[in-house]
């Protein structure tokens, strides 16, 4: 065999080689890195169950109570949309299962509320963190350029500088005293697509529900009067956000 036909069959091999190794992203054993965004809708976001317990032996006591409690009763609430960047871990424990840790930057949530007197929009807001977990199974072939995946997993929420906008009258009477959100687990249900450009570098798209809730706690001090002794009085409800999260980023694999 002369060397020009060695050295083309050399080339030959080299570039099914190469081929192949660029064929075989997200396969057994494969880590991917992926930073990106996140778009966070929240879906019907409402307050629900508003009460105001507190104090109450006393006329002056009991009427803001009752106060409280009307106030409340027409009080709703919804979450803004919002922003966040994110960095992921994907690892793959076969050809078709993984599981994706999502870590993301803590992301500013404000919320709009209305009652029989109108809308306080940024009536409070607070910085959430969304750490989840999701076990993925990714359709189609390490080879194949694009692989669709659908995944399921949980989500917690946590909730930091909680504060209310206490320059709108209303917030003010119920919020005074500070205002809190309760962190929680949640259920995570996903599905997207990955389009690889080679073996390392890779496109993920994909869009998350989660179902998530929050106890909403404010507190309000009410000082005395004359011969009658204020209080603090805690209103609190449940407030649910049901998130959309659409995500774009990009992968470098392992």
């Amino acid at each position: 065999m002369s060397l020009k036909k060695n050295v083309l069959l050399a080339a030959i091999a080299g570039l099914a080689l190469s081929a192949s190794q660029v064929s075989m992203a997200q396969k057994a054993g494969d880590t991917t890195i992926y930073v990106g965004g996140a778009f966070i809708m929240p879906n019907s976001s409402n307050v629900t169950g508003l009460s105001t317990d507190g104090p109450s032996s006393n006329p002056w006591q009991a009427a803001n109570l009752s106060g409280y409690n009307k106030q409340v009763a027409t009080v709703n609430g919804s979450v803004d949309n919002s922003a966040a960047f994110v960095v992921t871990a994907f690892y793959m424990f076969t050809d078709h299962i993984g599981a994706e840790l999502t870590l993301g930057a803590p992301t500013l949530m404000k919320v709009t509320t209305t009652d029989s007197l109108g809308s306080y929009s940024n009536a409070a807001n607070a910085r959430a963190a969304f750490p989840s977990i999701v076990a993925k199974y990714v359709f189609n072939e390490p080879g194949d350029t694009w692989r669709p995946y659908l995944g399921v997993g949980v989500n917690y929420t946590y909730f930091n500088s909680v504060t209310a906008n206490t320059d709108y009258p209303n917030v003010n009477a119920l919020a005074n005293g500070g205002a809190s959100l309760s962190s929680s687990w949640n259920p995570v249900l996903n599905g997207g697509v990955i389009y690889n450009f080679n073996d390392h570098w890779s496109l993920n798209a994909g869009v998350s529900w989660v179902p998530l809730t929050s106890t909403a706690s404010f507190t309000s001090n009410v000082p005395n009067l004359g011969p009658y002794a204020g209080g603090t009085y805690t209103t609190t409800g449940k407030l649910n956000i049901n998130p959309f999260d659409i995500t774009l980023k990009v992968g470098y694999r392992f």
